[in-house]
């Protein structure tokens, strides 16, 4: 994917909203990628302390710039193996919030109670930068270019970096 973020580019939180999640969290996860929404999923088990403050903390995070998902997985549940094995979360401390950009790459992790709500929905990239994860994530050539729109050089680097793309991806 060609993909270049310039210094003016304005890096915008996608939006996110709140949904609660009964059973496996698949299903939620995949609606919300075909609706391009950002998930905040909210990983616990039998042994996680402090529910009900990391419920908080993602609830009022979500509220702050709403419109997506927020899902809670159960990662000692059968049903939710799958969605475990795939983001690798059977060995990391519960609970924990898993940030999901709007094209279903996962992109960061925090801790509930080591993160203020601001900074949890900080954390969710805009659509441009989960395009960038994804290319990253599907071991693709990516250029980043930076510099001022103004600046005449800036045309032909993104020329050179188009043909380059072109190229390897």
């Amino acid at each position: 994917i060609g993909l270049t973020i310039g210094v003016a580019t304005p890096i915008l939180l996608v939006a996110l909203g709140t949904a609660a999640a009964a059973g496996p969290a698949a299903p939620e996860l995949e609606a919300a990628q075909r609706e391009g929404k950002p998930v905040l999923l909210l990983v616990h088990d039998a042994s996680a302390t402090g529910m009900e403050g990391a419920r908080d903390v993602v609830q009022r995070a979500a509220a702050l710039v709403p419109g997506g998902r927020t899902v809670e997985m159960d990662r000692g549940s059968a049903e939710n193996a799958a969605l475990v094995a795939k983001f690798q979360l059977g060995m990391i401390q519960v609970p924990m919030v898993l940030v999901v950009a709007s094209n279903g790459v996962p992109v960061n992790m925090a801790v509930p109670r080591g993160v203020t709500p601001e900074q949890l929905a900080a954390l969710v990239p805009s659509a441009r930068k989960a395009d960038y994860y994804k290319a990253l994530q599907e071991k693709k050539a990516v250029f980043v270019l930076v510099g001022r729109q103004e600046m005449p050089a800036l045309a032909e680097a993104r020329a050179i970096c188009d043909q380059a793309d072109a190229r390897l991806n």
